[in-house]
């Protein structure tokens, strides 16, 4: 659970900035991820020095794999209601009265 302080639109403003900032880091994963899973793919059974560095990037994807990676920014759904017209209300149950 994450807490804002502020206004509501100060909250807006900050998870805004929160999920641009995670989208950034969800990009550059990915572009990272893929260059890694290319060099592998391109290098991994060429000559010694590149297939050397090919397993490298090989162990060093599957740390990053395993250590997670940050998620895609999912927008939240909005859900509307509406009610229809109850008609005439009748009388409170429960009367106050103040002593």
């Amino acid at each position: 659970m994450q807490y804002f302080s502020g206004n509501y639109d100060a909250y807006v403003q900050t998870r805004t900035e929160l999920e641009e900032g995670q989208n950034k880091r969800y990009e550059w994963e990915q572009n990272q991820v893929a260059h890694m899973k290319e060099y592998i793919a391109r290098f991994g059974h060429g000559n010694a020095k590149l297939a050397r560095q090919a397993k490298s990037k090989e162990k060093l994807l599957t740390k990053v794999l395993a250590s997670g990676l940050t998620e895609k920014v999912v927008k939240e759904t909005s859900v509307s209601f509406s009610f229809g017209d109850c008609g005439n209300i009748p009388p409170p149950v429960l009367m106050v009265t103040q002593y």
